[in-house]
């Protein structure tokens, strides 16, 4: 029986399954957040053949999971305050393991032999903890810090109303998404959806904004809370998809996103 939370997927080659989750979120008893990664692997017909729990009377929260060449896998979370990136063999140990940036929310992905992850960062003269910015970094399978790179300029203010965060890589490129709220701004406002891609080496090809995907909320406007990104040849599909139905913008290099 898997963990409740075990809600990231990636698939190997050889069609085993790698899950990861947050599970036991709690609090210490000065009223720190505490909570435990859990990870697992499954053979192709969805067996459970290894479980791994982190639990180090920490805030170890994991938020994406890829699969390198070897068929190890890679998980992006938090530790505490910082990003935390950890390579982890088949036979369940941990491989090695990373903190940098800002511990938020992050996502990871594997292009051949490199980990690329995009995460917040402090921005320089601010206290911590109030102003971000989201960064790429890339990493060699061995743990080795190849170089960080800005994403995207402008800071989110706070950084707990965070959004969306996903890079994926694909037809040879890596593709970064992200979007967050502003609900302290006066009136609450929202940062839309916004791409680029980027290649191996952390050139960015092209970024885009995309307005229509700010959509109002609750509490006022918001991004769509729920984005899938699908590499094309030349571009990028986004499915953005909000209580008011799905829409589908096309993204490709020279062009304004198309809203079909």
């Amino acid at each position: 029986m898997l963990a409740a939370s075990a809600i990231h997927l990636a698939v190997a080659a050889d069609g085993s399954l790698w899950v990861g989750g947050t599970q036991n979120i709690r609090r210490s008893i000065g009223g720190a957040p505490l909570s435990d990664g859990y990870i697992a692997k499954l053979d192709p017909a969805g067996h459970v053949i290894r479980e791994i729990e982190v639990a180090r009377n920490r805030d170890n929260t994991i938020a994406d999971i890829a699969v390198l060449p070897s068929g190890d896998a890679v998980i992006v979370g938090r530790e505490d305050d910082a990003s935390w990136l950890a390579r982890i063999s088949g036979d369940g140990e941990i491989v090695w393991e990373k903190t940098f940036g800002a511990g938020k929310i992050a996502s990871v992905t594997v292009l051949n032999d490199l980990i690329a992850v995009v995460a917040f960062e402090a921005v320089d003269g601010h206290p911590v903890g109030a102003a971000v910015r989201v960064a790429l970094w890339r990493f060699e399978t061995e743990g080795r810090l190849l170089d960080r790179q800005l994403v995207r300029e402008e800071p989110a203010q706070n950084p707990s109303s965070a959004w969306l965060m996903k890079v994926v890589s694909g037809r040879g490129d890596l593709y970064a998404a992200t979007a967050w709220t502003e609900p302290w701004s006066k009136p609450p406002s929202a940062k839309p959806l916004s791409v680029a891609r980027i290649t191996p080496k952390g050139q960015i090809n092209w970024q885009k904004d995309v307005p229509d995907t700010v959509v109002p909320g609750r509490l006022g406007p918001m991004p769509c809370p729920r984005t899938v990104v699908a590499p094309l040849d030349g571009g990028l599909i986004t499915f953005c998809v909000a209580a008011e139905g799905t829409n589908l913008f096309l993204s490709r290099a020279g062009n304004g996103p198309n809203h079909p």
